[in-house]
């Protein structure tokens, strides 16, 4: 556990406790943070970062791809070698 700089809806920050887990790898070299992020993920998939909910979540083979924001980068499956910031981002 370690700690988080929060705001509340004044703009004042603190520091806040955070709970343990979260953040998970796999065997692959996968790294996930998120609610249902790389949700899909196969055993082909591997070197994949996918932060935020819904990062990723239906890629199943994609290799060497990096989400970070709620539902980035969502509606990839088999996508090599991409990288997208933000919330909603995808690659068309």
């Amino acid at each position: 556990s370690g700690y988080a700089l929060v705001s509340n809806a004044s703009g004042v920050l603190s520091w806040a406790a955070m709970s343990s887990g979260g953040v998970t790898s796999d065997a692959q070299q996968n790294t996930l943070g998120g609610t249902a992020a790389g949700e899909d993920l196969n055993g082909t998939a591997d070197q994949n970062t996918f932060f935020g909910q819904n990062s990723g979540r239906n890629t199943t083979s994609g290799t060497r791809n990096s989400a970070f924001g709620a539902y980035s980068l969502d509606t990839n499956t088999t996508g090599l070698r991409n990288a997208v910031f933000g919330n909603s981002t995808h690659i068309t």
